[in-house]
């Protein structure tokens, strides 16, 4: 598949940068969930029932992400600290410090504010143990948010994976 040099000149003209070669894009409905895959299917016309769409394209790279768009956002001093040491005490609280193959993540999923305006984060902690005898992962989401201009958490919920 190829755009004609004529197709591609029109686009420089306009603005754009032509991607002449075409290619194909693989779109998996276990990629997107339920919902936005029914989105997905009716603007291309196609049966929600499938499990797989490819998309046969040509045409042109309309922008490009600027780098300080695409970094991390930036948390409050000491936050990822305290939740890097909140996901060890509670991986250490399930497993001894000397097991093999265990582990912890601790990761922002959203910031929020409460009804005072003040900012709280909601954090999943992943652990586990993964060696030859065992492979164990668990979850727990946890509120982080100061009080009395220190980190302090409660836990929000429970969860097996």
């Amino acid at each position: 598949m190829k755009i004609t040099k004529k197709q591609t000149n029109e686009l420089v003209k306009h603005g754009y940068t032509p991607k002449p070669n075409g290619g194909f894009l693989d779109l998996y409905w276990d990629d997107f969930g339920v919902r936005n895959w029914e989105q997905v299917c009716d603007s291309l016309g196609v049966d929600h029932n499938v499990e797989k769409v490819t998309i046969a394209y040509v045409g042109v790279v309309s922008g490009k992400i600027e780098e300080d768009t695409a970094k991390e956002p930036e948390l409050p001093d000491g936050l990822q600290k305290y939740i890097d040491g909140v996901g060890l005490n509670i991986l250490y609280r399930n497993y001894h410090k000397s097991t093999n193959g265990i582990w912890s993540r601790a990761e922002i999923e959203f910031e929020h504010e409460d009804e005072n305006d003040n900012p709280y984060y909601e954090v999943n902690i992943d652990f586990g143990c993964q060696d030859d005898t065992r492979n164990e992962q668990y979850s727990e989401t946890i509120n982080v948010y100061k009080l009395h201009g220190a980190w302090t958490f409660d836990f929000n919920n429970k969860e097996t994976k």
